[in-house]
Formats: structure tokens, C-alpha cells, sequence
């Protein structure tokens, strides 16, 4: 695009930052808690968000105690994404210098749902019943257990039973993965002749 950017280190903020962390809370959000030491005309904390730990999004803020001593923060990601999760935290002083921190991360995996799989071991057609229907369009991958794919579709949103013949496929164990932006299936079955 011809667009640089530079990045000038900014000087260190007057406060310590003691600790970061983020972890699972309540099976679906992620807490981050943070501790700090030494604030001194600390404004506050913006908590960023990225998917890829390059581009972040600001996801919520955090007024700062301005203590002179060790002190706790939290902030609970109600709305995290399926997959890993990345967390900065961009320190804010009252003179609007900041610095932001170092970068971690936190994978989420609440959005995988199961099947039922029949008959199982087949030998021509193959049953998969989803105890959810698809929230959106899917791609449903076939693989042996090399993860070579030997079919390859599309599922639409709101299916969920689908049916698909395996006749021409040789005798072995299979991988079946269904998925969308919100959705991971995983199954396997055997081919019998």
C-alpha cells in the first residue's frame, strides 16, 4: 500500500507492572487481572484485543487507582473469539504518554459441538446428525488419517442432518470436519468393503 509506519519507543511510564495474566472464566470469557506497583499520575488502562497479536482493537477501559503500592485489576472479555485470543494493555498517563505492554494470550474453544456419526462402520452412505444446528454456512472435509482431504463441500446454515455417500472411498478410518467462523465439528468413521 506504501504506507510505513515507524514505532519510537516511548519512555517507560511511571508505574511497575507487576504481573499480567488472562484465563478462562465461566467456560466462555476470559479474565485478565493485572497487578502495579509505584503508579504515579497513571490516567488509566485500555485493555486491546486481536486475533492475530498484530492488529488490536480497544475492548474496554480501565481507570487507574494511582497507588503508591501493589494494587489488582481485573477485566472480564465477555465476547472473546474462538481460537486464541490476544491481550495488551495500553498504560496511559494524565500527560497522554503510554506505553503498552507485553503481549499474551488465551485460547478459547467453547464452540465446538459434537455429532453422531451412522452406521459407523459403513460401507456406502454416512449419517451425520448434529446435536446443533449449523449457525452458518460450513465447509465439511473428508481426510484419511494421513490428513490428505479426498471430499471436500459445503453445509448450509441451519442443516442438521446430513447425509453423504462414501461408496467410492476405500476401506480404512476417516476424518470428518465440519466448520464456520463460530463452529468446529470433529468426527472420524471406518469403510468397510
Amino acid at each position: 500500500d506504501g504506507f510505513a509506519t515507524t514505532y519510537l519507543p516511548q519512555a517507560p511510564l511511571p508505574l511497575t507492572l507487576l504481573k499480567f495474566t488472562a484465563s478462562k472464566y465461566n467456560k466462555v470469557d476470559v479474565i485478565l487481572n493485572w497487578n502495579t506497583a509505584a503508579e504515579i499520575n497513571t490516567q488509566s488502562f485500555t485493555i486491546e484485543r486481536s486475533t492475530d497479536a498484530v492488529y488490536f482493537s480497544e475492548i474496554g477501559s480501565v481507570n487507574s487507582m494511582n497507588k503508591n503500592q501493589v494494587y489488582t485489576y481485573s477485566f472480564i472479555d465477555t465476547e472473546p473469539k474462538n481460537g486464541i485470543n490476544y491481550y495488551r494493555l495500553k498504560m496511559i498517563d494524565i500527560d497522554g504518554e503510554f506505553s503498552n505492554s507485553k503481549i499474551i494470550a488465551s485460547r478459547i474453544a467453547n464452540n465446538f459441538s459434537t455429532a453422531l456419526v451412522y452406521p459407523n462402520p459403513t460401507k456406502e452412505n454416512l449419517t451425520i446428525k448434529l446435536q446443533q444446528a449449523l449457525t452458518e454456512n460450513s465447509s465439511l472435509l473428508i481426510a484419511d488419517i494421513s490428513g490428505r482431504v479426498l471430499m471436500q463441500q459445503q453445509v448450509v446454515n441451519g442443516q442438521r442432518n446430513i447425509n453423504l455417500d462414501v461408496r467410492h472411498l476405500p476401506a480404512g478410518r476417516y476424518l470428518i470436519k465440519i466448520s464456520n467462523n463460530s463452529q468446529i465439528i470433529n468426527q472420524s468413521f471406518v469403510i468397510i468393503k
